[in-house]
């Protein structure tokens, strides 16, 4: 990746609550995904999407219709989740998205944080500098032997004097 690389960071948190957000909020999310599914981007945060077996894929039964609707955002998106183990006590809610599967390597499970039951999540993003050569030929004329190339172009016209 070169210097100019352009990387989007988001968090997010989804509350399971609809009340809180209201039912248009799903498909805010989704479309927000959508948009950014063709830049650089990372999206983590809690998306309570509790429903939803990461390691098939699928939603499980008593999934909601916004749980297979977000699964299915992700697959049209071709969005990478790189989180693989449950990040509270019973599912992975906690989730770090991205465009580029190589973008992340591992992430890495701290445990819990103190004042909850979610996991604290650690992963180094791979951005970096492409080593380009800037080897450039560069002539110095003012040091040109003139006659000498006055006389190779005559030769080369056999126009001799």
């Amino acid at each position: 990746m070169n210097s100019g690389y352009d990387l989007l960071i988001g968090v997010c948190y989804r509350t399971p609550t609809e009340q809180v957000f209201g039912k248009e909020n799903h498909s805010k999310l989704r479309d927000m995904l959508l948009e950014v599914s063709n830049t650089n981007f990372i999206l983590m945060g809690d998306f309570n999407y509790g429903h939803i077996n990461w390691s098939i894929g699928a939603c499980e039964s008593g999934a909601t219709k916004e749980c297979r609707l977000f699964l299915e955002c992700l697959q049209e998106g071709f969005i990478t989740l790189h989180v693989t183990n449950r990040t509270t006590e019973r599912s992975l809610l906690d989730l770090v998205l991205t465009n580029e599967p190589d973008l992340i390597n591992e992430v890495e499970n701290l445990g819990n944080f103190a004042t909850s039951d979610h996991s604290l999540l650690f992963w180094k993003i791979n951005v970096g500098r492409e080593e380009t050569s800037t080897k450039e030929i560069r002539f110095d004329y003012n040091k040109m032997d003139l006659n000498g190339i006055r006389e190779e172009l005559r030769s080369c016209n056999g126009m001799r004097k």
